[in-house]
């Protein structure tokens, strides 16, 4: 059975020692690998987290960004919490509220990549286009 309050706000109560063997459907499981990354909680996050990325693109200071990243954590815990394995017992717990926070930090980075990949190759080619026009200017002095 879960027992945290998946509606708390105050960081003693979202850290508070959830032990399960298994995690909840809709809990966000930080860590690495396709089971994880296939979770349902975790897919759900990562469209809660596009829900988000309009917001975050125009959020111009630390604490404009910090409220876009609150609004993800509060609509996760609607309905899930932020959960680690460990390894060594398999037990799942709810992690600190840094964790949480970073965990959403990665999501929106890695949300923002896939958005802008394709621009990122585009400059790679125009700084290489740019590299070869001087290399052959440069071949013409020697």
């Amino acid at each position: 059975q879960h027992q945290y309050n998946h509606h708390s706000q105050s960081q003693s109560q979202s850290q508070s020692k959830f032990q399960s063997q298994q995690p909840h459907e809709m809990d966000v499981i930080c860590g690495r690998g396709k089971v994880i990354a296939n979770h349902t909680g975790n897919r759900n996050f990562r469209e809660i987290v596009k829900r988000h990325l309009d917001q975050y693109k125009q959020a111009n200071t630390k604490v404009e960004k910090s409220i876009v990243v609150s609004s993800i954590v509060d609509n996760v815990r609607k309905q899930g919490n932020f959960v680690k394995q460990d390894p060594k017992s398999g037990v799942f717990s709810v992690v600190s509220e840094r964790m949480t926070r970073e965990k959403v930090g990665q999501g929106l980075r890695d949300a923002l990549h896939t958005i802008y990949k394709s621009s990122t190759l585009a400059k790679k080619r125009r700084k290489k286009a740019e590299q070869e026009v001087q290399d052959d200017r440069i071949a013409k002095y020697l």
